[in-house]
């Protein structure tokens, strides 16, 4: 039920801002996504303004793997057998500094959970989080116009910090804050 009445939410929402909305965006992360498997989805749904500038949330929902949550590029757990969720989303307000590159503050919601895959032992996070993100964004995927990609580097400060917590021999880190990459890839409805 909750599903439905925040699609609802988000169709009342664009339909609203089409008098001061160039396009409606849609798209699906790849980077998170490419190194955890693909399990589950991530992605951004937005609104780009007459002014260049663009309104977009973007919503997390996916199985973290051992190997990237141990992996340099992730660095969120030293040692082995720990898997994680990590779900959450945030409202970005793109603001251009070149026709391609925007700046973006946020604001979200995230509910990670990370739990031991041999002992019954399970640590969960929820916090509200702020941030600002760089992106460079483009379209013309393949010759269609439509068809866009942007990367963004996002920091984000997670106002109820998980903490150093140990799962069996494994140390999930306790950062209060994060910097991510993500590659979206979507459709520009104009």
């Amino acid at each position: 039920m909750k599903r439905h009445k925040f699609a609802l939410c988000l169709v009342i929402c664009f339909s609203s801002t089409q008098a001061i909305a160039s396009s409606v965006f849609v798209g699906y992360e790849f980077g998170q996504m490419a190194f955890n498997g693909f399990k589950h989805v991530a992605g951004e749904v937005g609104v780009e303004l007459e002014s260049n500038a663009s309104v977009r949330l973007t919503f997390l929902n996916v199985a973290l793997s051992e190997r990237h949550l141990s992996s340099s590029e992730a660095s969120a757990v030293n040692g082995d057998n720990v898997e994680g969720l990590w779900r959450g989303a945030e409202l970005h307000y793109d603001v251009p500094l070149t026709t391609h590159i925007f700046v973006s503050p946020s604001v979200g919601f995230y509910d990670s959970k990370y739990s031991h895959t041999v002992l019954d032992q399970t640590v969960r996070q929820k916090s509200t989080v702020a941030g600002v993100s760089l992106s460079y964004t483009n379209s013309g995927v393949f010759g269609f116009e439509e068809l866009y990609w942007r990367f963004s580097f996002s920091y984000r400060h997670y106002f109820n910090p998980i903490g150093r917590t140990n799962l069996g021999d494994a140390v999930v880190r306790g950062d209060s804050a994060e910097f991510t990459p993500a590659l979206f890839v979507g459709y520009r409805f104009k």
